[in-house]
């Protein structure tokens, strides 16, 4: 499905504001953890937002992300106080972990097992 460009500048605003707050906040939440927004998707009408993360280190990446699950009206409350005189409704968000980064390395490790 195509996303209109106001959809995609909407996408990019949240990619940012979410980055920030998350870099900020996990530095105090978790301690040698690096989470970070790897794509966000907008629904058409802007009130829902797939947000894609990727956290690193692996071996503590899913109970992180059901961390921020738990945490995600406070990210909401915080991406509220940043966005809120660029956007009327500050859009529900929907959590995704992004493992695009483990298959690559994956798929690296399996290229380097044929040489």
């Amino acid at each position: 499905m195509n996303e209109s460009k106001r959809q995609k500048k909407f996408a990019r605003l949240l990619q940012k504001e979410l980055g920030g707050i998350l870099l900020r906040k996990a530095g105090v939440w978790y301690k040698n953890i690096m989470v970070s927004v790897t794509h966000v998707q907008v629904s058409p009408d802007l009130g829902l937002a797939k947000v894609y993360l990727s956290i690193w280190p692996e071996a503590t990446k899913l109970e992180t992300f059901h961390d921020l699950q738990d945490r995600k009206a406070e990210l909401r409350n915080s991406l509220a106080a940043v966005i809120k005189n660029q956007i009327r409704k500050i859009p529900d968000l929907q959590l995704y972990l992004d493992d695009s980064a483990a298959q690559s390395q994956h798929i690296d490790n399996l290229l380097n097992n044929l040489k």
